[in-house]
């Protein structure tokens, strides 16, 4: 792709998230209830006082397969916060989706436009996701790239999808757009209600490392065997081509014993492997897969 055409591009992210800062500020200014942090993070996305994080997804060959990308904000000198510090006052004030858009233009606006890097997944929440007026406008921009491939990640949420949503789903879908469901809980019915209603949206499925691989991995053969079965369940459900993500996986035997069962990658939050989790795509042969 010609330098034009990525400086189109770049252009083209910076507009949209200038465009959704400006109308998330003003939004949140005619809100009833109002903290100075989030102020102060409005001027620190202004300003892109930022540091960015990138968790991969690691399969058995070694290789990054995708980077969950994270970001936390520099409001001031030594003070460092994610969403979820603000993450009160925005439900308060009703605009989770329209702070979630930020967010996802936000990473946009800095993602190089380049096919040899890796594929980026991009957390997503229900209330974006279930506004189509939004989530055109990330289509839109999205439909503008030829690099990296880019996942978005249904965070869990106890609500549940209608069928007119779901519909609108299926259509960005068919539109190019790509979607994991984050957290699956394998003793909760509800998660997996809602997996029933998203089986034909999700090309990825991520194990919660909490409830559905912790008190699961460290057991005798039988801890395996209930994960092995939710992994059956879940491609019975989603179909064959379903990937499975582990999260929270701590050591090179657990992650080995997650391959053999048929997880697809894994991300662990102690191993977070000696790779590199920049954009770059790992495609070192004789790369340990930790350290």
């Amino acid at each position: 792709m010609s330098a034009h055409k990525n400086l189109q591009l770049h252009e083209a992210g910076e507009s949209a998230l200038q465009e959704s800062l400006s109308a998330f500020h003003k939004l949140y200014m005619a809100a009833d209830k109002q903290e100075k942090s989030v102020h102060e993070i409005i001027q620190a996305i202004t300003e892109k006082r930022i540091i960015y994080l990138a968790e991969p997804w690691i399969n058995s060959e070694s290789n990054t397969v995708a980077n969950e990308l994270l970001f936390r904000y520099r409001y001031a000198p030594g003070q460092i916060c994610s969403f979820g510090d603000i993450c009160k006052t925005i439900i308060n004030a009703d605009l989770t989706a329209e702070f979630d858009l930020v967010n996802v233009f936000n990473i946009l606006s800095w993602m190089p436009n380049d096919q040899n890097n890796v594929t980026a997944s991009i957390n997503i929440g229900h209330d974006l996701l279930t506004k189509p007026y939004l989530m055109d406008k990330i289509l839109n921009v999205v439909s503008t790239r030829s690099g990296p491939s880019i996942i978005f990640e249904i965070l869990e949420d106890d609500r549940q999808f209608t069928n007119d949503e779901i519909e609108y789903l299926k259509t960005l879908k068919d539109k190019g757009m790509t979607f994991a469901l984050d957290d699956l809980r394998i003793n909760y019915p509800s998660d997996w209600q809602r997996l029933e209603s998203l089986k034909d949206i999700v090309s990825y499925v991520k194990l919660d490392g909490e409830a559905s691989i912790r008190p699961y991995i460290n057991q005798d053969s039988d801890g395996l065997l209930e994960i092995e079965e939710n992994i059956r369940k879940i491609k019975t459900l989603c179909g064959a081509d379903c990937k499975i993500i582990a999260e929270w996986v701590q050591t090179p035997e657990e992650a080995e014993k997650l391959f053999e069962i048929g997880v697809h990658a894994i991300q662990g939050h102690d191993i977070i492997m000696h790779q590199s989790t920049s954009q770059k795509t790992n495609t070192q042969q004789n790369q340990k897969r930790f350290k």
